[in-house]
């Protein structure tokens, strides 16, 4: 584990008090929050027995995706595709028992998912989609926490990865300023998601951040 992981989960349980708490198994919208830790990742069953994950949780062993996996009747053979929001090593744990399955990440991002052991197979670029069954995985470079952050929609709710954090008064802030390489950047990136989606037609029914609960609708994001 890297030394700035193990300063996140730190300062993680300082702040815990006022973030939104992860509810291991919360849906949220068509996917289901799975908690790890300090963190989470999310999952989608986009056909009957054919998943996707968005990020891959954060313990080596892979116990959060495989026991979500199997409440549901599910294997690792079962996932075709993880979709990472960064390549912090605490949204990669996973990966190893995930093996069969496409690896997607913003090719800005391949360098530092592979600092971290890992590998991306499918170099993703802005404004990018990605179909899985019935549902669409639209891609947003939201820079600045790393040069390849993404925020995936799928379905109106926004999948935030470090980008965000919410709070339980139900606004978002940024995470701490510590772990982003540009927080400035980060926080641009942020506030300008919010004309792209307008431009997009998306109505956005949930903001879904990887270190804390979501919170329902736009308002927070337009206000952050």
């Amino acid at each position: 584990m890297s030394m700035r992981v193990l300063l996140f989960a730190s300062v993680g349980l300082v702040s815990a008090c006022a973030r939104m708490p992860i509810e291991d198994g919360r849906k949220v919208g068509p996917l289901v929050q799975v908690k790890d830790s300090f963190t989470s990742c999310f999952l989608l069953e986009y056909r009957p027995k054919r998943v996707a994950f968005f990020d891959a949780c954060f313990n080596d062993s892979g116990r959060a995706v495989s026991k979500a996996l199997e409440q549901r009747g599910l294997t690792p053979a079962s996932v075709d595709a993880v979709f990472l929001s960064h390549g912090h090593s605490d949204h990669l744990g996973g990966l190893g028992m995930l093996s069969q399955a496409s690896v997607y990440a913003l090719a800005a991002e391949r360098a530092l998912v592979a600092e971290a052991g890992a590998a991306v197979n499918i170099s993703l670029q802005d404004g990018d989609a990605v179909s899985l069954g019935d549902y669409t995985v639209h891609v947003y470079a939201v820079t600045g926490h790393t040069d390849g952050s993404a925020v995936y929609e799928v379905d109106g709710v926004l999948l935030m990865g470090d980008t965000v954090i919410a709070q339980k008064d139900g606004s978002l802030a940024p995470p701490p300023e510590r772990y982003s390489d540009s927080p400035a950047e980060n926080d641009a990136s942020v506030r300008a998601l919010v004309g792209r989606l307008d431009d997009a037609g998306v109505e956005v029914e949930w903001v879904a951040p990887s270190h804390s609960g979501p919170v329902r609708g736009s308002k927070a994001l337009r206000s952050f």
